[in-house]
């Protein structure tokens, strides 16, 4: 893969290792940055670049070459999946902390059910209403046998900051510019953000 072709069209060509680009473990670290824009980018340019349209499984090597369906590629295509949906981050289990922002647009739905993670099984349902200035989620812990923080990423899909944060009904003032932390219960928890 020349250097002089990769510099022409840098966009498409950009962003992730050409080779075997589930090797280089970068959506990883962009998780671990906690850095949302990379992590997509990378995440969906593997993706395009691996993927045979016509089986849906994966190649070893850009450009539709090496060995076909590639146990590793696979699995790590999973993992970075994993990595978009849920994190965890010493004594945080971050949720949709890498999902792109376009997916928060009014009307849409993201669900995710029985995550297992290291503090025990998760899922989570948010459903965005910013036409209303609202998006809104729940979170359904089956245990928690000892305590952490949960952060909760809800971007707006334009960018706009949260102004406001509930969690149970009640004014909830643990929040940055599109994460909401609180700390984790057994049970059902519901959130609701303002812009």
């Amino acid at each position: 893969y020349p250097a002089e072709q990769n510099r022409k069209d840098w966009f498409n060509l950009g962003g992730f290792s050409k080779v075997q680009p589930y090797y280089t473990r970068i959506l990883e670290i962009y998780a671990m940055r906690n850095d949302p824009k990379p992590f997509i980018r990378s995440y969906f340019n593997m993706l395009a670049s691996l993927l045979n349209e016509e089986t849906l499984w994966f190649w070893e090597h850009f450009n539709n070459t090496g060995a076909w369906n590639k146990t590793h590629e696979t699995g790590y295509f999973l993992q970075a999946t994993r990595f978009m949906l849920a994190m965890e981050r010493g004594n945080e289990l971050w949720l949709a902390p890498s999902v792109p922002r376009y997916w928060f647009k009014d009307g849409q739905a993201i669900r995710v059910e029985n995550l297992l993670t290291q503090f025990g099984t998760v899922s989570y349902h948010i459903r965005s209403r910013v036409a209303q200035g609202a998006i809104d989620a729940e979170v359904l812990l089956s245990d928690v046998p000892e305590p952490f923080t949960i952060c909760l990423r809800l971007p707006h899909p334009e960018g706009k900051r949260i102004r406001q944060a509930k969690v149970n009904g009640q004014p909830h003032n643990d929040f940055t510019e599109d994460c909401v932390m609180f700390p984790a219960k057994a049970g059902k928890t519901t959130v609701r953000v303002s812009f």
